[in-house]
């Protein structure tokens, strides 16, 4: 992983542990970002909507051995046609070069900018 691409999976993280604030199945703190359809093609790996703040014992203990749960839950948030778009984009291989980071990082840094104003 290059410096662009951790840049961006490190923005992304801000923002969904800043949208979230708690754990988003038990409530806990502290979190991180949890990616509920993987990250390794790209296709939906940079997209906030595509992932739940869990905190570290419902990531390991729940996210990973029971997947379908975690998408329940991603769908009751975000809606059956988001998630079916972003179940749909996860499955497409995309290459990305570092121009594509820097612009994607651009992206990511404006929305957390956007969120700094945001009252919880």
């Amino acid at each position: 992983m290059n410096s662009a691409e951790k840049r961006c999976f490190k923005l992304l993280q801000e923002i969904v542990c800043k949208r979230d604030r708690v754990c988003r199945r038990c409530g806990a703190t502290p979190i991180s970002a949890h990616h509920v359809f993987g990250r390794k093609n790209h296709g939906s790996a940079f997209d906030p909507n595509s992932c739940l703040a869990l905190c570290q014992d419902c990531h390991d203990r729940w996210a990973r051995r029971d997947p379908q749960d975690c998408h329940g839950l991603l769908r009751e948030r975000i809606g059956e046609e988001r998630f079916a778009h972003l179940e749909y984009l996860s499955r497409q291989v995309v290459r990305l070069r570092d121009t594509n980071y820097k612009s994607i990082a651009a992206e990511l840094g404006k929305r957390l900018e956007n969120m700094k104003g945001e009252r919880p």
